[in-house]
């Protein structure tokens, strides 16, 4: 399901809405809540422009690879562990392509092996055209 507008945030998800807001005092509007299981995957992609400034993203139950590509800078995984809080702005989102590789482990970029479980992720976006998100 899509969330497209909010009504009440849950509590426990207030802080992090504060720690993701951007330096104009913009608290992301849309949030997408995934699970995914093994073995799970995204393929390769740039994000939307529509989605304005940073996107931020929160591991629940595992951690996960999450692979970047660059043109001249060739490729590489960064680990983010379980409850690690992620986000990607300016080239990483734009120019370098990301993505999760299928797969029940991972590797990082010094070669760690990382064993996957099912994950859960929190995504917050900002997206300029939706209704602006007020805590109290």
């Amino acid at each position: 399901r899509t969330i497209k507008e909010w009504v009440d945030i849950p509590m426990e998800l207030h802080e992090v809405f504060r720690l993701v807001a951007d330096h104009r005092g913009n608290f992301p509007n849309n949030l997408i809540v995934l699970r995914y299981t093994i073995p799970y995957h995204f393929n390769p992609h740039v994000d939307a422009p529509v989605f304005d400034g940073k996107i931020h993203s929160v591991s629940l139950e595992s951690g996960v690879v999450i692979t970047f590509h660059h043109k001249k800078n060739g490729r590489w995984g960064e680990f983010f562990p379980n409850r690690s809080l992620m986000s990607m702005q300016g080239d990483s989102r734009y120019t370098n392509t990301h993505c999760i590789l299928p797969g029940e482990t991972d590797v990082d970029k010094v070669g760690t092996v990382h064993t996957r479980f099912t994950r859960y992720a929190l995504t917050f976006r900002y997206v300029p055209s939706m209704h602006r998100l007020h805590l109290s």
